[in-house]
């Protein structure tokens, strides 16, 4: 009777789940488009942005001073080296500028003309290993920076452009001395100068690495500093700074200025406030992580968006109220295939409707290193993927939605949000054939932890989950198991019984006591069977799947 009522209490949910798993399929099932944004009954509001990131430009792509990753491509060999770029290599310059031009013209070619509200760029536009640019890698980096801030410009003469600085965007790496930042912020406001649309923005750089940018009437955004808050932020210093160079004292005041105007705030950087998914390291220190999430939850009812980047794939997470979306990269040196993002917003509250991701497929691109080429741009087509909602089939971005989309992946490996999850991720390059059981677990939890201790907790709570599923199995397996070898036992005893008590002739009609002992012989070897098949299944662990792609280290 008591194991009846725990397996009551266990199937019961389960029968729940998926009851409404169904329901939920039937809603947002394959083949069923979400509503198109400009179905909005506030058509009039619905506005756009350009939204880019990890450029990572390498001037030296074809020579022998070109950054590679790994040794299969052939970033070096100006006579093999793909025009338009390869996976293991950085941007070539016609890359960027194929990408900003395809941009140009999906707004040039509509039919009202109508531009971007502004464009958001989180960071990193330098190549990577800047520390071997030598003899100046300081002025090579600036130099870098300026010169992509000035393609940009002539692209968007007349948009907005805010820009995070990126990890990358210093040198070396991660590189920033709070206690005399002055060389390395003069450097970066020098480069992005064609970018700032004042001369106050200029010097906000150069005091702290961020500064803000009033986008429209309604919408400011800030532009963090993120470098400074990252676990590997060098140089290391003995006692932690609560607040390195005042950005969170800074922060707080804009947030409190923006409640007094009515005006709604998006926050972007490169490093973003959460863990990473290759492997998943806390990317943000504890203290910086706390207090930014601290300052969020006290100006909650502003903040209508959160955009990073640097881990060079296309994800979301979800901490506390807030949503945060993590965008791929232009460069595919780490198995990304080029992209950037048109994302559609309510000009008047700031909400994140949806977004359209256009990215090149780089497999397919037909260039042949035809240097002879007059036109190389028209060799390339940029692809229009199915956007947030249409992949997901959810009907708004809100925490509510990318928290019912994990719920989906978690109660399902089969679930049809894991195709759009793994496609995505390297924007179409592969898609969820390479995640596993385990792999898919990872990510159930990676969405949802903002600290590495969060995600531990949530992998053990999800593999001790796991392995009750399969011990209720193995339970369940061993009650029928035992409930039927009684039967067939009585059965035969029965049968026995009957053929004695038929025999002529019997000297007597009853062995209670032989009887008894071949029952309860049999019933002792039936459970001792049944014990042995319980404890081989439990000891069965589930098989785990490598995680997706040689992966590159969390640092990029």
């Amino acid at each position: 009777m008591m194991l009846l009522v725990v397996l009551h209490k266990k199937i019961k949910p389960w029968l729940i789940l998926f009851m409404w798993w169904c329901v939920r399929g039937c809603k947002h099932g394959v083949g069923v488009a979400a509503q198109d944004v400009n179905d909005d009954p506030d058509k009039k509001t619905v506005s756009s942005f350009i939204w880019l990131s990890d450029i990572h430009f390498d001037p030296y792509y074809g020579t022998p001073l070109a950054q590679q990753y790994g040794r299969s491509a052939s970033c070096r060999n100006g006579k093999v080296a793909p025009v338009f770029g390869q996976v293991g290599c950085d941007s070539p310059l016609i890359l960027i500028e194929s990408l900003l031009q395809h941009a140009n013209s999906t707004f040039s070619s509509q039919s009202q003309s109508q531009w971007p509200d502004f464009l958001v760029i989180t960071g990193d536009f330098v190549r990577h290993g800047t520390e071997e640019l030598e003899p100046d890698p300081v002025q090579q980096v600036e130099d870098i920076l300026f010169n992509v801030s000035t393609t940009i410009k002539s692209m968007f003469p007349n948009v907005p452009i805010a820009v995070s600085i990126g990890n990358n965007d210093v040198t070396p790496d991660y590189y920033l001395d709070v206690e005399d930042p002055s060389g390395q912020l003069n450097m970066l406001a020098n480069g992005f100068q064609p970018l700032f649309d004042s001369e106050d923005q200029a010097n906000m750089m150069r005091q702290g690495g961020y500064y803000l940018v009033n986008a429209t009437e309604n919408l400011t955004i800030l532009c963090l500093n993120t470098i400074i808050y990252a676990t590997y932020h060098e140089p290391a210093v003995l006692v932690k700074d609560e607040d390195p160079l005042a950005q969170f004292a800074w922060l707080e005041q804009q947030l409190a200025a923006a409640e007094n105007d009515n005006r709604r705030v998006y926050l972007m950087g490169h490093i973003p406030p959460t863990v990473g998914s290759y492997r998943h390291t806390q990317l943000w220190n504890d203290l910086s992580l706390e207090r930014y999430y601290e300052i969020l939850n006290a100006h909650e009812s502003v903040v209508a968006g959160q955009f990073f980047a640097h881990i060079h794939t296309e994800e979301f997470r979800f901490h506390h109220n807030f949503v945060m979306f993590l965008t791929s990269s232009v460069t595919p040196i780490y198995g990304s295939n080029p992209s950037y993002r048109v994302v559609k917003y309510d000009s008047e509250s700031g909400t994140i409707l949806d977004y359209d991701t256009y990215y090149l497929d780089l497999a397919n691109v037909d260039d042949n290193n035809d240097n002879d080429n007059d036109d190389p741009f028209s060799s390339v087509s940029w692809k229009q993927a199915p956007s947030f909602r249409q992949a997901f089939g959810v009907d708004d971005l809100s925490v509510n939605s990318l928290n019912q989309i994990v719920k989906e992946l978690a109660a399902s490996p089969d679930a049809k949000q894991w195709e759009a999850l793994l496609s995505r991720q390297h924007i179409y390059a592969h898609g969820s054939e390479l995640c596993g059981a385990q792999c898919r677990r990872e990510w159930v939890c990676t969405l949802q932890s903002m600290t590495k201790t969060q995600y531990n907790t949530c992998l053990s709570s999800s593999s001790s989950s796991s392995s009750l599923g399969v011990s209720l199995v193995v339970v369940i397996a061993a009650f029928f198991a035992l409930a039927w070898g009684i039967r067939e036992v009585r059965r035969r005893w029965c049968l026995t019984r009957k053929e004695y008590e038929a025999t002529p002739g019997s000297a007597t009609m009853n062995h209670p006591a032989h009887e008894h002992e071949t029952v309860d012989q049999h019933h002792h070897d039936n459970n001792n069977n049944n014990k042995k098949d319980n404890t081989t299944y439990t000891n069965i662990k589930p098989l785990s799947t490598p995680s997706p792609l040689p992966s590159p280290p969390e640092i990029t």
